[in-house]
């Protein structure tokens, strides 16, 4: 985007199922370690607290194993189960 000031939405690619077969500690201090290279690297999470922010979760381990609503607080967390 040209102008990431004008954006309703940011979404962060997480590669969640990647994480999620390192099991669940793990996964979240990599999630914890991406937000904060994200913080750091660009201004927009902060501004907003993260609630124009959207992650997807897919599998077994989704946004309540891998963000525990700790990781990640304020963002959008998707989460499909692809054996619904």
């Amino acid at each position: 985007m040209q102008e990431p000031e004008a954006a309703d939405y940011y979404f962060l690619p997480v590669p969640t199922q990647s994480y999620a077969a390192m099991g669940a500690k793990k996964a979240k201090e990599e999630v914890t370690s991406l937000l904060e290279y994200v913080r750091v690297t660009w201004p927009f999470y902060d501004r907003s607290h993260g609630v124009d922010h959207v992650m997807v979760a897919g599998g077994k381990l989704g946004a309540c194993d891998l963000f525990d609503g700790q990781a990640m607080p304020g963002a959008v967390q998707v989460y499909h189960d692809t054996h619904l």
